[in-house]
């Protein structure tokens, strides 16, 4: 260098000796209003408290000594509560010394991302989402990077292109750096040199450069000196191919991937290219890119491998999912026959139905027939490239069957000497037009064959639960002048309908002569007012809307999918029902401390008393007061173990009833009912009837609807509805809405099933999730079995070594969902039932 310019140079730096900082101290610190590190941490984010990590004696002095320096520079402070919480994690220099980085992973994880320099934040260990540095320093220096100076986070190199603006430059960055009060590294700044490292490189007047530092150890790497090492040093060389060079793989073209699988097949499976001539099929000109005397290296070395194997290339060509007779466009057939003296007639066909590719393999030999019984032939022999009547039909490749293929497209071939015929055909419906269907050779049954059994001759199905539905339903139904009517809201009688009456009915209401194309529900109404009905005449209606898409032009522009459900026995009001008490809930008034709560398991209706007292009486009291005497008699009621539901007292009452009683199996001894568990949560507010009104018209997710409408018909108006008025209050007619409650009347049951299906839906959800992690226990009559004491049944005195199991005890009877009946080997019959999930095997 001149001396001048290294005089200048040594005067610059000497006038700007304070911009260096030589202690921690002596970093003043950026401006905040000129730039503030902020992390945008999403609102979701949950903070992240890593766990200490230790560190041995020599990192543990270096933390200390750094974070010291930290502290006198005013760049952290001391926090006492902390919400993120990062470990350090210690790095050392090349020259000895110790980085301190931060660990923050967790925290770069949850600021959202932006390539502002360093599109990997949240992979890196030090710094943090937001590259405030890199922005601090491209704000810093805007107009000087890219003419004098090259700036990447912390590392600055100020570049000259003659020696003389050098000193100019320099003082230049100088003065940048003092407005605002940034300060330099001193150990790390190196003035009037033509050569340096830069970001792991070397920057030269030449250009950029590899760092010597970077390869030292393979430049001294000594040469293999055995066999063994010569081996390894292949294997290293493979393993880094494999795993540093896996991108070039992946950015090859498409035609060189497909080459290079077709080298490595014939790699992996050489003894059957070197003893076979191997047919590749491909639509891709692999054989013209091979033989190209341009290629590049690797391809020109895969050209020369593949060179010794007979290897012949063809056109693979349409396959039948590409090119059958079903596609977009619609559904054809083609059809060639040859006759003597190079007759040929061809035949192609389109079908205006929607065919699949067998059954337009089918319609094509019944259309082929039928054209050689009308020419007039005599004998015939048939050739079909479909498997599906190989055993009927000659058998031919695909591959010779290329003219009907042509043909099914309505594309014209023609052989020289040959007369040819092309017929085109439409096929409006399918040759063979009828349903496949499970017969009953009993008779055709109905939805109203089991009703009309019984109320002609008692007749009931073998289920005890399908015959107890079947006794309730019959109810709102009669029998006139030998057809079966239905007791109605809207009129008094309605007139029953099988499916084909049903569907001459629809069809005459829809589309006859005084047709409406209304919707489903005017279509249920027009019904219903002729003295009609059928079981499920709106879901029915729905379906019938679906199948004729020229009336779809009268349709909503957007409404609910409907979906055919499958057949599921309907479930009535308080069929079944559960009664449980709840004792855990605090007392809100002087007496009340236990609470009575029955539950219906379709509706979920929920009925409620509180009580001072849990006594049989009083249950007995509640479920006649509560629930035979506002919805009829139950079935069955299921209850837990408690002693005021097994009192003899009560066992009498609902014996003289006819309802069964159930007592629930002790896996689930207060929970047995759907719904309780919702319910137990807001019991201690029952102070009034609003609470339990206000869980009556809640919305159930596996009904689809209220436990008022399920029970009354329709949905109930609420309070708010009246201060502040709700459109149908607004448009209230009193006629209008008397003949509406009549409808939803007549259309209840029909409102239960879908409930019901709905329910049953989600029960089967359930139960597969339930039973995916469930491991099966059984046990039969006669097994000795041991029960689970539990705490109930524990000896107390001996502490923790009580024994967790009892017994043995026989089965007596076997229930269903895993109950069972216990009995003592003495014979004496243990109380109440048991789930399988505390019993156990007994081995002798």
């Amino acid at each position: 260098m001149d001396p001048d310019i290294q005089g200048k140079i040594m005067a610059l730096l000497t006038d700007n000796a304070d911009l260096f900082a030589w202690t921690s101290a002596d970093m003043p610190g950026i401006d905040p209003n000129f730039i503030c590190h902020k992390l945008a941490i999403y609102k979701e984010a949950k903070p992240v408290s890593q766990r200490q990590r230790k560190l041995g004696g020599e990192r543990r002095e270096a933390v200390k000594l750094e974070t010291q320096k930290l502290l006198d520079a005013r760049f952290i402070r001391e926090i006492k509560y902390t919400t993120w919480l990062a470990n350090v994690v210690m790095v050392k220099k090349s020259n000895g010394n110790w980085r301190m980085c931060i660990d923050y992973t967790d925290l770069n994880k949850a600021c959202p991302k932006d390539s502002y320099p360093l599109p990997n934040i949240d992979r890196l260990v030090d710094g943090a989402s937001g590259a405030t540095y890199q922005r601090l320093m491209d704000k810093v220096f805007t107009k000087k990077i890219g003419r004098n100076l090259e700036v990447y986070v912390d590392d600055m190199v100020i570049k000259t292109k003659s020696p003389a603006e050098h000193v100019q430059d320099i003082a230049e960055i100088f003065q940048q750096v003092r407005r605002h009060n940034m300060r330099l590294n001193p150990e790390k700044c190196v003035f009037g040199v033509q050569g340096g490292k830069f970001l792991g490189f070397m920057i030269t007047c030449r250009g950029i450069e590899a760092n010597p530092d970077k390869f030292h150890a393979l430049i001294n790497m000594r040469s293999p000196q055995n066999h063994k090492e010569v081996q390894r040093l292949a294997g290293r060389l493979a393993s880094l191919s494999c795993r540093v060079l896996q991108d070039t793989k992946k950015r090859y073209q498409t035609i060189e991937k497909l080459a290079l699988a077709l080298v490595t097949s014939t790699r992996r499976l050489r003894p059957y290219f070197q003893s076979h001539q191997i047919v590749v099929k491909t639509d891709y000109p692999i054989k013209k890119i091979l033989r190209k005397l341009d290629l590049a290296g690797r391809m020109t070395a895969w050209s020369i491998e593949l060179s010794e194997y007979d290897i012949r290339y063809e056109s693979r060509g349409p396959f039948k999912a590409q090119y059958g007779s079903s596609n977009v466009k619609g559904s054809g057939a083609g059809i060639i026959l040859e006759g003597p003296n190079n007759m040929m007639l061809e035949l192609a066909i389109k079908f205006d139905f929607q065919a699949t590719n067998n059954q337009a393999e089918y319609e094509a030999l019944l259309a082929g027939l039928r054209l050689a019984k009308d020419v007039g032939v005599k004998r015939l022999m048939c050739c079909s490239d479909s498997k599906l009547i190989t055993k009927q039909i000659k058998h031919i490749p695909r591959e010779q069957n290329v003219r009907a293929n042509l043909l099914s497209k309505l594309a014209s071939t023609k052989r020289p000497g040959q007369h040819k015929t092309i017929i085109q055909e439409t096929i409006g419906a399918p040759s063979q037009d009828f349903m496949a269907i499970s017969t009953n050779t009993q008779g055709q049954s109905t939805w109203m064959s089991d009703i009309w059994k019984y109320l002609t001759d008692g007749t009931l199905p073998d289920s005890k639960i399908e015959a107890s539905k079947i006794k309730i339903k019959s109810a709102h139904f009669t029998i006139e002048a030998g057809d079966l009517f239905k007791k109605g809201f809207s009129t008094p009688l309605l007139k029953c309908l099988n499916p084909d009456q049903a569907q001459y009915v629809m069809d005459e209401i829809h589309r006859g002569i005084c047709g409406m194309h209304s919707g489903a529900r005017s279509m249920a109404t027009r019904v219903i007012r002729a003295g009609l009905s059928h079981f499920l005449v709106l879901h029915f209606n729905c379906i019938y809307l679906t199948k004729y898409g020229i009336d779809q032009i009268w349709h909503h522009c957007r409404g609910p999918s409907v979906s055919v459900k499958g057949c599921v026995a309907v479930c009535y009001l308080f069929l079944l029902c559960s009664v449980v008490t709840n004792a855990t809930i605090n007392q809100w008034n002087s007496n009340s401390k236990f609470l009575l709560v029955g539950i219906d398991y379709f509706t979920k209706w929920i009925e409620a008393e509180p009580l001072a007292k849990i006594t049989a009486a009083n249950v007995q009291k509640f479920t006649w007061k509560k629930i035979i005497c506002r919805y009829g008699l139950p079935q069955a009621i299921t209850t837990d173990n408690g002693k005021q539901f097994i009192d003899k007292n009560f066992e009498q009452f609902l014996k003289q009833l006819g309802i069964n009683h159930k007592v629930s199996s002790v896996e689930h001894p207060y929970y047995i009912c759907v719904g309780v568990v919702r319910v137990s949560h807001f019991m201690f507010l029952f102070t009034n009837d609003f609470i339990l009104f206000g869980g009556k018209k809640d919305h159930y997710t596996t009904t689809q609807e209220t436990p008022y409408k399920l029970t009354y018909g329709s949905d109930v108006m609420i309070p708010v509805e009246v201060g502040e008025p709700s459109h149908r209050r607004l448009t209230f007619d009193e006629t209008q809405n008397v003949e509406q409650l009549r409808l939803d009347l007549d259309l209840l049951d029909e409102t239960r099933e879908c409930a019901k299906i709905q329910e049953e839906a989600c029960k089967l959800r359930a139960a597969r999730l339930y039973n995916s992690r469930l491991k099966p226990r059984s046990f039969r009559e006669g097994d000795l079995v041991w029960r689970a004491t539990r705490d109930a049944r524990k000896d107390t005195s001996v502490g923790k070594f009580a024994a967790n199991w009892e017994g043995p005890f026989r089965i007596s009877e076997c229930l269903q969902n895993g109950a069972y009946r216990l009995v003592e080997l003495s014979g004496k019959v243990l109380p109440r039932t048991w789930n399988a999930t505390n019993l156990k095997f007994y081995y002798s």
